[in-house]
């Protein structure tokens, strides 16, 4: 789930392996309607970050063993919540 309600902010990061990956993003509002999809090619041993500014949801897809961690922050606080996705 995506939030940017009020002083929410959630980033996601994605970290790669060993190699190349290709990745999608796709993002969705609250409704379920896609709204958004891009690629981005993640260099090795690299992270790819963002913080969009929606209130919905997202899919991350690869065909690369990559990790996904999501995290939500309230106002300007250092508390951060962390969640790491695995693969579904």
């Amino acid at each position: 789930h995506l939030t940017s309600y009020g002083d929410w902010a959630t980033t996601i990061r994605v970290f790669g392996g060993d190699t190349q990956a290709l990745l999608e993003f796709t993002y969705y509002d609250g409704t379920g309607a896609e709204v958004d999809s891009r690629q981005w090619l993640l260099e090795p041993y690299a992270w790819y970050e963002t913080t969009p500014d929606l209130e919905g949801s997202f899919r991350v897809e690869s065909a690369d063993n990559l990790v996904v961690m999501v995290s939500y922050r309230y106002g300007v606080t250092q508390s951060v919540c962390e969640f790491f996705l695995t693969e579904s």
